[in-house]
């Protein structure tokens, strides 16, 4: 088996929360789902995400300067397919919007919206890496939905097949 078949086999046991990234601006709105998050830092709040090159979201965050990260809660698969360009519906027609310190589209009923401010963008093979500084977090109740395995997951069917 090939080098890059191992890796996507191997990247798929890594459990991750959803994360959908949206953007507006002079370069207009643009949403996704992304698999690649993590955090560079608490000490000066700050995400890093990945877009794959294709993506004019990619282009539109660059542009725009500004991102929201978002946690999806357990109950929100729809919406993760939903921006992984998956059916007919309009993204941002799916769910209602606010907005927090940039400017970007915060989903309402999010488990965690991260407000970022573009601070260093980079590229890697396919993909455009983005760090944002966080400026606004919103925090609501619930439990965060997984994907593992190429499918998704609650923090209870996990504690369950345990």
């Amino acid at each position: 088996m090939e080098t890059r078949q191992q890796f996507i086999q191997g990247m798929a046991q890594a459990a991750s929360s959803v994360t959908v990234v949206t953007t507006d601006g002079k370069a207009g709105k643009a949403g996704l789902t992304v698999s690649a998050m993590c955090s560079v830092t608490a000490d000066d709040p700050a995400l890093l995400i990945c877009v794959n090159q294709a993506s004019s979201a990619g282009d539109m965050i660059a542009r725009n300067g500004r991102f929201c990260v978002h946690l999806l809660r357990d109950d929100q698969a729809n919406l993760s397919d939903i921006f992984a360009g998956h059916g007919e519906i309009d993204r941002f027609e799916a769910a209602t919007w606010t907005s927090l310190e940039t400017g970007a589209p915060v989903l309402d009923d999010h488990l965690v919206a991260f407000d970022c401010r573009l601070v260093k963008e980079d590229s890697w093979g396919t993909h455009r890496i983005f760090i944002g500084e966080v400026v606004a977090t919103s925090l609501k109740e619930g439990d965060a939905l997984l994907h593992v395995n190429r499918q998704y997951a609650r923090p209870t069917d996990l504690v369950a097949a345990a």
